[in-house]
């Protein structure tokens, strides 16, 4: 079974809009009264696993029930404390209506700081113009921009609606080793030598190469001057994001460091031993999947399905602050996520990051939820 709950408390199969509709009621009558907080705890978080598959795989299914999600009471939606990442895909191009309600709920007096955030997200999952013009007149005037690019939205000044900086399509990367050959042959390579990747392979920033993604095969990007880009790595374990200019062949120049680039001294003799071993270590490339029922779905992600390491498309993370691009100031397009483990060097989150009106990639580095 593609899900895969942590207390199954909840009926995993999702073989009609029925069933779907049936699980909603019983989360909207959820509370801690009448379940003990335990068993409440533990059907909160099923329930969130559960639209996360949902919103995944079957998202036609929730389409009709839009409306009740939107119109449940301050109550009902404290149990669905569902991160950005369920909602968008739950509720999104929902209705003009939708977007009004949740839109008159945000400036609402005596709104507490769960329900803002929960309606925060719910308001921005769903996309369409109205909802992006609603979304940015409350920002601005609740001044909750900050909180807003956390999520990737990019908040011009003036009265211009709010502008999502990511691909609402995901692709799961799955990573397939390569024992022999050379990986710089395959698409979306992992592992490949300093030479392939930097205009001088003896500059000192850049000591590491998780994987490149080759960009005509990724829908929704942004049109961008080079092909292929690289998530790459300094010498140095997390918080930290590297900017880099791509020539027309793809290797990066003008690499430069921001950011805390704290490193303890376990990492620092891992990356001499890593560094030292070149491009032999950990060699391979990324499989791009679709969001289907060959994943694994639990703890809303996706990283229990064997060999998958993060995705490319959807949202950034939305617990960390984003880069913004080193020459507009403009917020950066979120290209993928990957745990570190995609080639081990570091421990935590590596995101790419492109600025398609400047020609910029960043590398970003966090650590671990």
């Amino acid at each position: 079974m593609p899900l895969k709950l942590l207390h199954n408390v909840i009926d995993p199969s999702v073989g009609s809009e029925r069933d779907v509709q049936m699980v909603l009621e019983w989360g909207l009558s959820l509370s801690p009264s009448s379940l003990g907080r335990a068993r409440y705890e533990h059907s909160v978080r099923d329930l969130g696993d559960y639209f996360y598959y949902v919103g995944a795989v079957y998202p036609g299914y929730v389409r009709p029930l839009q409306y009740a999600i939107v119109t449940a009471s301050d109550t009902q939606l404290a149990n669905f404390s569902w991160p950005f990442v369920v909602w968008l895909y739950l509720l999104q191009d929902a209705s003009d209506a939708c977007a009004d309600h949740l839109a008159q709920r945000l400036v609402a007096p005596g709104l507490n700081s769960f329900l803002r955030d929960t309606l925060e997200a719910m308001l921005a999952s769903i996309g369409t113009p109205s909802a992006l013009d609603a979304l940015a007149d409350y920002v601005r005037r609740k001044d909750r921009i900050a909180a807003l690019e956390d999520m990737g939205f990019w908040i011009p000044e003036g009265r211009e609606p709010a502008v999502p900086r990511f691909m609402s399509t995901r692709l799961a990367a799955q990573v397939i080793r390569v024992e022999d050959g050379d990986s710089a042959t395959y698409p979306n390579p992992i592992g490949l030598p300093l030479s392939a990747i930097m205009a001088d392979p003896t500059q000192e920033v850049i000591t590491w190469h998780y994987c490149s993604l080759d960009l005509a095969a990724i829908p929704g990007l942004p049109a961008f001057p080079a092909s292929r880009v690289h998530l790459v790595s300094p010498p140095s374990d997390d918080n930290w994001t590297v900017f880099c200019k791509p020539l027309s062949d793809g290797r990066y120049v003008q690499a430069v460091v921001r950011g805390t680039t704290h490193t303890d001294s376990e990492w620092e003799q891992i990356f001499r031993e890593r560094a030292n071993a070149g491009h032999d270590f950990g060699r391979g490339r990324l499989e791009l999947i679709p969001y289907d029922d060959r994943l694994i779905y639990a703890n809303c992600h996706i990283e229990l399905t064997p060999g998958v390491e993060g995705d490319v498309g959807g949202p950034p993370i939305g617990l960390y602050p984003n880069p913004r691009c080193l020459s507009c100031q403009r917020l950066m397009f979120h290209v993928s996520t990957m745990t570190s483990d995609v080639r081990k060097y570091g421990e935590g989150f590596r995101s790419l990051y492109l600025c398609e009106n400047c020609g910029l990639v960043a590398s970003h580095a966090t650590s671990w939820n």
